[in-house]
């Protein structure tokens, strides 16, 4: 049997019981690109940026939702930063700064910078 792609839940639902269709069980997941990055970084341990060249108001809990609002700036976004690598709290990286690896300073606290790839 094939599967049906269909756009929002009411109609897939609908479409499920109309035709006695199962659901299709989802093996993998590939990240998508937007605005022309994809949604993928480069990881770049024991450095850091000068708060600077961070985003204000743009604490994160979650490295998901960082990664989604860094998407969703496109090119405004160079990236993630987090602070001592532990996981918490990640900050969005200003791209206008033009962040090159001169710009990265040495990090004793372990910092982790997460550049976003282009497409």
């Amino acid at each position: 049997m094939d599967c049906v792609t269909v756009e929002d839940s009411t109609s897939w639902t609908q479409l499920w019981l109309a035709h006695g269709l199962k659901f299709c069980n989802v093996l993998t997941a590939k990240r998508v690109q937007c605005d022309g990055y994809l949604d993928d970084y480069n990881v770049i341990n024991d450095k850091y940026l000068t708060s600077t060249k961070l985003l204000r108001h743009t604490t994160y809990q979650t490295m998901e939702e960082a990664r989604m609002a860094c998407l969703r700036m496109g090119p405004a976004c160079w990236g993630i930063s987090d602070d001592k690598c532990d996981t918490v709290n990640f900050m969005l990286v200003d791209a206008k700064w033009n962040i090159t690896a001169d710009s990265l300073l040495d990090s004793k606290q372990h910092t982790c910078l997460y550049e976003k790839r282009k497409a």
